[in-house]
């Protein structure tokens, strides 16, 4: 009896480990997904990523979750889609964003952005134009619209950044979307938006992205006037500066020079306008010095635009200044700046073949 209690007790145990495993293949990963249990949702999402990497089209699975009764599976299925950048779905992300729930409308507005591979804009344009809809959807969809550089999106996006009674972020979004696009026939607009000192700074500076990459000679004057107009705002010159430069002209480059090495000029302007030289692999001969004074500066976001310029020169030898900036730093922001800049400079050195001889 006992051989044979023995006995029962093993086949129990294997018939119990061979259900357990059963079980756990019949779950259904789009539901663990729409999970409120964490754990469910990690191990659905590792298992998703196991899976396409093994090659398995994860896409209809996907597909199945943005169709599912429930809003969380759906907003986490295209939400999953836009992370694992499957892009053969985006019409039906798209499609998304008519759905009644806001939270799905939102992550699929989210998606859209990663996604840009719909064939059809007009689900896109119908929610950036609606006014009655939430605003972080129709700022994700303006941003989505220009990274596709949807061309029919101008006439909407011009319309919507000219009206004052649209949310100030949902115009900023609309002005650097139409700079994306390559609107160049709304320089006049976007220019006058800039000059326009009565015009919210945040606007400006939306204006001024948006600029930064036309070539015509209206752009590249309103961004020149701004830039060294001592009466306007730090922050608006200091962005206008370092839109400077990348169209490798000489009137601009010998202005950044001027600016960078002016010590009459704003702290943030000189660092602005070094930064913008050394990305076109021109620095100032002040650069080492700007470094050195942005990083004792009272103003945390100086000290980030130094640490930028730090690692815009590529210059290792400005390790160990950064490395001594990091170790008196306090603030967090500031910090991942100066941490990004001492890992591209270390970066740097360990390629030099120079330095590699040295060692």
């Amino acid at each position: 009896m006992k051989r044979l209690g023995w006995l029962l007790l093993g086949v129990a145990l294997l018939l119990g480990g061979s259900l357990w495993l059963w079980q756990r293949s019949q779950r259904d990963i789009i539901l663990d997904l729409g999970s409120n249990d964490p754990d469910l949702v990690m191990a659905a999402s590792r298992q998703l990523w196991e899976d396409s990497r093994d090659g398995v089209e994860i896409g209809p699975i996907l597909l199945r979750g943005m169709k599912h009764p429930s809003p969380q599976v759906r907003s986490r299925s295209v939400l999953t889609l836009a992370r694992m950048q499957v892009f053969s779905h985006a019409d039906e992300a798209a499609a998304l964003l008519a759905d009644p729930d806001q939270g799905v409308r939102i992550q699929a507005a989210r998606a859209l952005r990663t996604l840009r591979g719909w064939t059809d804009p007009n689900p896109l344009l119908q929610r950036l134009e609606d006014r009655h809809e939430l605003t972080q959807i129709r700022v994700e969809v303006a941003g989505a619209l220009g990274k596709r550089r949807e061309s029919t999106s101008e006439e909407p996006l011009a319309r919507i950044a000219s009206d004052p009674s649209e949310p100030l972020e949902l115009r900023q979004e609309a002005l650097m979307a139409l700079g994306s696009l390559g609107a160049e026939a709304r320089t006049a607009f976007m220019a006058q938006i800039l000059c326009d000192p009565e015009q919210p700074i945040r606007l400006r500076q939306a204006a001024i992205h948006g600029l930064a990459g036309f070539s015509g000679a209206e752009a590249r004057s309103a961004l020149i006037q701004v830039a060294a107009d001592p009466q306007e705002p730090v922050a608006v010159r200091a962005k206008a500066a370092a839109s400077l430069g990348c169209q490798g002209r000489e009137a601009e480059q010998a202005l950044l020079r001027e600016l960078s090495a002016d010590p009459q000029q704003p702290l943030l302007v000189r660092l602005a306008a070094a930064q913008a030289l050394s990305h076109e692999g021109s620095p100032p001969a002040v650069l080492d010095s700007l470094v050195r004074l942005g990083l004792q500066d009272e103003s945390a976001r100086v000290r980030m635009e130094a640490a930028c310029l730090a690692e815009a020169s590529r210059n290792p030898d400005l390790g160990d200044l950064l490395q001594e900036a990091l170790d008196r730093e306090k603030r967090r922001r500031v910090r991942e700046s100066l941490e990004s800049a001492l890992k591209r400079l270390r970066q740097d050195a360990e390629m030099d073949p120079d330095k590699a001889l040295a060692r």
